[in-house]
């Protein structure tokens, strides 16, 4: 089974070329805005996995921003373990057009069912 023991969202995500080490700079806990409709010009989602060791190797997910039951942005992509029990997910997303107020949520999906989320309030300042 998937499971999620960490996720956060950040204005951008750096990782060391040298040392693998990400850093999450400017991390996401609300987003205020003087009006909508709203552009965010870049989000980085950050997320660390574990499987079992009878699960396959490879998990098939979506990133998927919901916000007021709108979809504004989804973002395919593979969780590799190889032989390993834990594997990390970075993805950027960029130009997502909030068009209001409410709970931005970040959503990875497998199979359609949620295996992590976060909430990041979205309000007028």
């Amino acid at each position: 089974m998937l499971r999620c023991r960490f996720i956060a969202c950040a204005d951008t995500a750096l990782r060391d070329v040298e040392t693998q080490q990400v850093s999450l700079i400017g991390i996401l806990e609300e987003i205020m805005t003087p009006g909508f409709p709203v552009v965010l010009p870049r989000l980085a989602m950050y997320a660390m996995f574990d499987r079992d060791r009878d699960d396959p190797d490879n998990f098939a997910c979506t990133l998927q921003l919901l916000i007021g039951g709108l979809t504004v942005g989804s973002c395919g992509f593979h969780l590799a373990f190889a032989t390993a029990l834990a594997s990390r997910a970075l993805i950027h997303v960029s130009d997502i057009m909030i068009p209001c107020s409410g709970i931005l949520r970040a959503m990875v999906m497998h199979r359609s069912e949620a295996v992590a989320g976060v909430e990041i309030p979205v309000a007028v300042r």
